[in-house]
């Protein structure tokens, strides 16, 4: 376990702060859920997604995507990928989302590209440019609880409004799941 050297007291209300570097470096923000495990003698605090209790049920239904698009699939919660099937996936798997993809599930839109539109660029993760793709947010009684998207890194036969049916049903699928 690292180390961070600084020592905070607990108040009369049992409560700590967790410092500002520390926060920001995990992405914790204000109101962020946080489950707490006690291992031993340590409390050890860890952001809670929700998406990740899809277990099985999110794998499934990314794989159903990867086999109905013919693209890659993945599901994200605000910080990282949970799931994500496709042949180009094998290395996303539980990384940090882009700061795109972050902007689209906090701005509750949904971005499509295709190659030649001239629209957004979707960039998955850091780095990794993507040809077409549409990213659609999950959202549970009017919170966001992050996004669903297929992508791929070659031109696809997909018209806009297939995507927008597609993930739509999907996105609201999990909404009433998460309920």
């Amino acid at each position: 376990m690292k180390e961070t050297g600084v020592i905070r007291r607990i108040d009369e209300l049992g409560r700590i702060v967790i410092p500002k570097e520390i926060r920001k470096n995990l992405r914790i923000k204000n109101a962020d859920p946080l489950e707490i495990y006690v291992d031993g003698d340590m409390v050890i605090l860890k952001k809670f997604s929700t998406l990740s209790k899809l277990g099985e049920i999110g794998s499934q239904l990314v794989a159903s995507l990867t086999k109905t698009t013919d693209m890659n699939a993945f599901i994200c919660d605000t910080d990282k990928i949970l799931f994500a099937t496709g042949k180009d996936c094998d290395d996303i798997d539980q990384k940090e989302i882009s700061k795109d993809v972050a902007k689209v599930i906090s701005l509750r839109k949904t971005l499509y590209k295709d190659n030649g539109t001239g629209e957004e660029t979707a960039i998955i993760i850091q780095g990794d440019n993507v040809v077409s793709a549409i990213i659609y947010p999950i959202l549970v009684d009017g919170d966001t609880y992050g996004a669903i998207g297929v992508y791929s890194n070659e031109d696809n036969k997909w018209l806009k409004e297939e995507y927008k049916v597609v993930m739509l049903a999907v996105s609201s699928f999990l909404g009433e799941y998460l309920e």
